[in-house]
């Protein structure tokens, strides 16, 4: 039995033995482990003065950090922020509010602006990060229990869900010295209103019969797009978004006059993002297509140039690089290119302007079987 053993132990070590002599024939790279276990390669190039990697462990915070970065996230009981890592959850607001909570913090990342709902109304507030320091910079709107919860079709409930039930606050580009925001201070209808972080001066920058929604400010700071909705019968059994769109106006800043601009078709908003300093997307809307007529609309002068007649599947988004779009199609309008995701490639970038003329287009497909000459890529089928 053990001269069996060794007879077939003995081609196995041979095995091993020839093995590690193919590992560490010339050619390859040999080996070395340090004192704590890392393991190294070494360069096996003659007269290399490349020195081995070896690994580094950044220590784990302690803290919160001071100055940030931080991560800032809606949790439970209010909001919340962390480290990078997400090590030690601080509590900066026991506020639950609505909307994106991107759009509440400044761009110096150093405070947040909220809308605070409470029974008497509700309040903007300013949020300190990351200390949590708060005050109330003034009431948007004031209601009793009964107006803003029992009579669902009251002037003043209009007025609320057009300040809470959409994005109503939008810093200023840069410093993030002023705040644009919607309330209903001045009057029944909600109104479009800046707030000077510094003097703490606020101003009415709009008033009419319209709730107004959605500030977004141009990205050189100089311009305020928003728009105004109403509510109109015969409502349903719940309320829901508004069901008109009134129309489309910018603020300058500067000088505060308000530039009215083409109204799309459609009853909602139906802002896709800027292009420029002054250019911003936007599209139509009918019972048969909800996204269609893709165009450019000249903030200063009102001019829309058409870019896309296609329909696409609600959202479109745009390159910055070079000015591509990128969306999803749907089958059911007149108009669309068919089922799938879909690049378009304006011959002439966007950010350069547009001619009058209209330029030639060509679309890319992502979808299987596309043109030859069209990038193309398959998706599996979803069950």
């Amino acid at each position: 039995m053990h001269g069996y053993l060794k007879i077939v132990v003995l081609p196995f070590i041979l095995l091993l033995l020839s093995s590690c002599k193919t590992l560490s024939s010339p050619g390859m790279n040999p080996v070395e482990v340090t004192a704590n276990g890392a393991v190294v390669s070494q360069p096996s190039i003659p007269g290399s003065t490349l020195n081995p990697l070896m690994p580094t462990n950044a220590p784990a915070p302690t803290s919160l950090n001071t100055r940030g970065p931080f991560v800032i996230f809606k949790g439970q009981g209010g909001i919340w922020i962390t480290n990078p890592d997400g090590s030690f959850p601080t509590r900066v607001s026991e506020y639950e509010i609505q909307g994106d909570l991107r759009r509440a913090v400044s761009p110096a990342g150093d405070r947040m602006a909220l809308v605070v709902s409470h029974d008497q109304g509700l309040d903007l507030v300013i949020v300190r990060i990351p200390g949590g320091e708060s005050k109330t910079v003034t009431r948007l709107i004031s209601f009793t229990h009964d107006e803003g919860v029992w009579d669902a079709t009251s002037p003043v409930a209009f007025a609320t869900y057009a300040i809470w039930d959409y994005n109503s606050l939008a810093w200023q580009s840069g410093d993030g010295r002023l705040l644009a925001f919607v309330g209903a201070i001045n009057g029944s209808t909600a109104d479009l209103y800046l707030y000077d972080s510094q003097t703490r001066e606020i101003t009415q920058l709009t008033d009419g019969p319209s709730q107004a929604i959605l500030p977004n400010w141009s990205p050189d700071g100089q311009y305020i797009l928003h728009y105004g909705v109403s509510w109109v019968p015969p409502f349903g059994g719940a309320i829901g978004p508004a069901n008109q769109l009134d129309g489309v106006w910018a603020v300058q800043v500067s000088d505060g006059r308000v530039i009215t601009l083409p109204k799309p078709k459609g009853t909602t908003p139906h802002f896709v993002g800027w292009q420029d300093d002054s250019h911003f997307l936007t599209y139509d809307s009918d019972d048969q297509c909800y996204s269609q007529n893709l165009r450019s609309v000249d903030v200063v002068s009102g001019i829309s140039t058409p870019i896309m007649s296609s329909s696409f599947y609600y959202a479109i988004a745009q390159s910055p690089q070079n000015g591509a779009f990128l969306f999803s199609s749907a089958a059911g309008c007149s108009n669309s290119l068919g089922e799938g995701c879909f690049f378009f490639f304006p011959v002439k970038p966007p950010r350069a302007g547009f001619s009058e003329n209209e330029p030639t287009r060509s679309i890319g497909c992502l979808k299987a079987r596309c043109s030859m000459h069209i990038l193309k890529r398959s998706f599996p089928q979803m069950d």
